[in-house]
């Protein structure tokens, strides 16, 4: 398992947080902030072309009145990654979303 290889994909993780997070700001404006948090990760396989990883994932929002945020999901990503002429990309995500949390959305 190459270093940099993890630290790539693991680059691409943390944008992807903040992308999701900035995808709309002028129809966030005045509503809420949505905060996407990605942790844990954990390489299941890696190859000189692929990747198995999990990520924990917590999205919180919190609206203009709220003192704080508030959990609205949380679960684990299970992502496969392809290495491309271009660098490593994402092939396929899904979510596993925790069964009852106890979070109101």
């Amino acid at each position: 398992m190459s270093i940099e290889d993890k630290l790539a994909i693991q680059e691409i993780i943390a944008q992807y947080s903040y992308t999701y997070d900035g995808k709309d700001a002028e129809g966030f404006t005045g509503r809420f902030t949505s905060r996407h948090y990605q942790s844990g990760l954990l390489f299941d396989e890696l190859t000189s072309d692929s990747a198995l990883t999990r990520t924990m994932v917590l999205v919180t929002h919190q609206g203009v009145a709220e003192a704080a945020p508030r959990p609205i999901i949380s679960g684990v990503y299970h992502d496969q990654w392809r290495k491309t002429h271009t660098g490593w990309r994402l092939a396929h995500r899904a979510a596993h979303v925790d069964g009852d949390a106890g979070f109101s959305k």
